[in-house]
Parts: structure tokens; sequence; C-alpha cells
């Protein structure tokens, strides 16, 4: 059953502009790689405007983040760990 309501969730910025969904909401929600998701973004403790973006979880439970929405959403290049607060619905 894919994703039919919204799920928030904090994560780790990974090397090469991925994220990692964690185990237990894939599993809680069943998220799938086939299924489209609309993702929010907002960094923890940075003042910026939240970027929406259209993305499907790879296999391995990572979205990668496209490098125009990590242009958006930094003036200044966010560290390899920052923590991103991460909305997931369903597109």
């Amino acid at each position: 059953m894919p994703l039919r309501r919204h799920v928030s969730f904090q994560a780790r910025l990974q090397r090469w502009n991925k994220l990692q969904v964690p185990k237990n909401e894939r599993v809680h929600y069943d998220l799938e790689a086939t299924q489209m998701l609309k993702v929010t973004l907002n960094p923890h403790g940075v003042w910026t405007t939240p970027q929406t973006f259209l993305a499907k979880i790879r296999e391995d439970g990572r979205i990668p983040i496209p490098k125009t929405i990590m242009d958006l959403l930094n003036t200044k290049p966010l560290p390899e760990n920052c923590i991103l607060e991460v909305t997931l619905e369903p597109a």
C-alpha cells in the first residue's frame, strides 16, 4: 500500500547530497521505490525557505537531492552532517 498522508522526520544530510529515510518510517508506511513522492526539505537551525521537489526512494532507502535544490537551500555550503527536517507526501 503506497503512502497516503504526509510523514515528517529529521534526517542527516549524507555524502553526495543524499538523505536516508529511516527504516521504521519505510516499513511502517510501506514506502515503495516505484512511488513518486513530494519531498519538502528545511535545514534545521538555518533560516531559509523550505524547498520542495519530486523524487522516488531508491532501493537502499535513500533519496538523492537535486543540485538545484541544494543551491537554493543554502547561500553557503551546508555541512555534510547537517540535520534536515523532511516531509514526504504523495505526489
